[in-house]
């Protein structure tokens, strides 16, 4: 069962390699407010047939941030074996592909935002293409479930920056500052 172990080829990782650890993002809104964001790890998970399980684990690469000062997205996550209690960053580009001849699926996680990148379906305009490149506007998953004003509703992707703008249910757009 390990020969049907498979990779990422290079064009899958496109997104995953937009970041590198420590790059620090910084986004601001009309009225000049802060937000700052660090990458914190980036995994690629290759492990195929587990004989353990007898699970086939397809590869998952993965980009994890926090938010500066306070790492207030973390996820809260108990270690059983030593009752430890951590906060697990958590992940701004996850990446899966389940078999050599699929596509990949991107997904953005951000703030409590989820929502795939769907290359066919969400190109926008809105931002200048000369300097970004082709802008994806990715929805949340299910708008529904945004109920707090200061939610997601919608990210903007470049494959040049990665996320260069977001947009909150009150209407506020929050947009990268390019250094």
């Amino acid at each position: 069962m390990t020969s049907c172990k498979f990779s990422f080829t290079d064009s899958d990782l496109l997104t995953y390699n937009i970041y590198n650890v420590n790059d620090t993002l910084f986004f601001r809104n009309k009225v000049n407010d802060l937000d700052t964001f660090v990458i914190s790890s980036k995994t690629i998970v290759n492990k195929g047939w587990d004989e353990n399980t007898g699970w086939y684990n397809p590869p998952v690469a993965n980009v994890t941030f926090k938010d500066l000062p306070k790492n207030n997205y973390g996820l809260t996550v108990i270690r059983w074996a030593t009752s430890d209690t951590i906060v697990q960053d958590c992940s701004i580009i996850g990446i899966s592909k389940r078999s050599p001849g699929s596509e990949i699926k991107e997904t953005i996680g951000f703030k409590g935002f989820i929502g795939d990148i769907d290359r066919k379906k969400q190109k926008t305009n809105e931002f200048d293409t000369n300097i970004f490149g082709v802008i994806y506007k990715v929805p949340s998953f299910d708008m529904t479930t945004v109920s707090d004003l200061t939610e997601i509703t919608h990210i903007y992707w470049s494959d040049k920056f990665g996320i260069i703008a977001y947009d909150l249910k009150n209407g506020d757009r929050w947009n990268l500052i390019l250094k």
